[in-house]
């Protein structure tokens, strides 16, 4: 059972449950699902029941800068900083595709991590998310620079100059959201 409704928001959780029945969940660093490097684990609770949902791996600095030093190599890489804009779009684009062809289940885990209602994880807060890599993969085609009339008044050798901008993305940042 994956429908849902506004009249009708029972839980079925059996996909969110069978996702969560795998056991201790690891982090994802540098392409592999590891575990905390000294083994630290927290529980993640329903907060409308109360119960334990999960054991995840606690991850610590040492984990947060493994995951931001790979994630720069990645960028600096030569696969990632050649890559043409549209793929990047297609990258992205695909994201949301499985995004949305996983709604029911990630809406699920979403109300059961954060106890909000399902009607709200399902119609709004995991479209959101599909909707800002559907956005942000539009913006991967379409960054780019601007040429500007130079307002320089020395003209070398009586010959119009011009300016221009190149827009290069910021880097890695590491961000702990709620």
């Amino acid at each position: 059972m994956n429908s849902l409704s506004l009249n009708n928001i029972q839980l079925s959780v059996a996909s969110a449950k069978t996702f969560l029945d795998r056991g201790r969940q690891k982090m994802f660093i540098n392409g592999e699902w590891v575990d905390a490097y000294d083994g630290s684990t927290f529980e993640t609770i329903d907060p409308g029941t109360g119960t334990v949902i999960n054991e995840l791996a606690k991850g610590g600095i040492t984990e947060i800068n493994d995951a931001v030093d790979a994630a720069r190599a990645a960028l600096e890489s030569d696969q990632w900083h050649n890559m043409l804009p549209v793929e990047r779009a297609q990258i992205l684009n695909k994201i949301a595709d499985i995004m949305e062809g996983n709604i029911d289940e990630l809406s699920e885990l979403e109300t059961l991590d954060q106890g909000k209602p399902l009607y709200v994880s399902r119609w709004a807060e995991i479209p959101g998310a599909i909707d800002q890599f559907r956005y942000f993969a539009g913006v991967a085609r379409t960054i780019e620079g601007q040429t500007i009339t130079s307002s320089i008044s020395y003209q070398p050798q009586g010959k119009k100059t011009f300016s221009y901008t190149l827009r290069h993305p910021l880097g890695v940042v590491a961000c702990i959201t709620p």
